[in-house]
């Protein structure tokens, strides 16, 4: 007689394991490029607004990993963050001269300096984010048990 045993258990454990792990590096990999992507990116006056940037990875109790990037400078009630990412204006001279952020993940295209800074680093990468993404999935999957 013949047979075969599968346990859920016992073979995707691993899988599991390595799936959060390759995937919050991922993830904090991501976030780290769209930190400083964005940062180079933003205008420039006096870089309180480039300083301000700050960032999170966490995972959840429901497994998600949550990525966060965000720019808060408050003058008053005012937020200059909101304002220099919102509103339409003209660059000054040293925002002129910055360069611009690219993304490790773009494929050498430069995210350029001005309105939408943040917004613009991830969509400029989401390509190559969502690839990492996927290389973290199947790196998972090849370094678990399950053959």
């Amino acid at each position: 007689m013949a047979s075969f045993k599968f346990s859920s258990k016992e073979n995707f454990d691993g899988l599991v394991t390595n799936l959060q792990k390759e995937l919050n590096e991922a993830v904090e990999d991501i976030v780290l490029d769209i930190k400083r992507v964005s940062s180079e990116s933003a205008p420039h006056k006096t870089g309180a607004l480039e300083k301000s940037v700050t960032y999170s990875v966490k995972e959840l109790k429901s497994g998600r990993i949550n990525g966060t990037v965000k720019y808060k400078i408050k003058k008053g009630g005012f937020d200059y963050s909101i304002k220099m990412h919102e509103d339409f204006y003209k660059l000054g001279p040293q925002s002129q001269q910055k360069p611009g952020g690219k993304s490790q993940f773009a494929g050498g295209k430069t995210v350029p300096v001005g309105r939408k800074y943040l917004e613009n680093a991830v969509l400029y990468g989401e390509d190559g984010y969502a690839k990492h993404l996927e290389d973290a999935i199947n790196r998972a999957i090849k370094n678990s048990e399950i053959k």
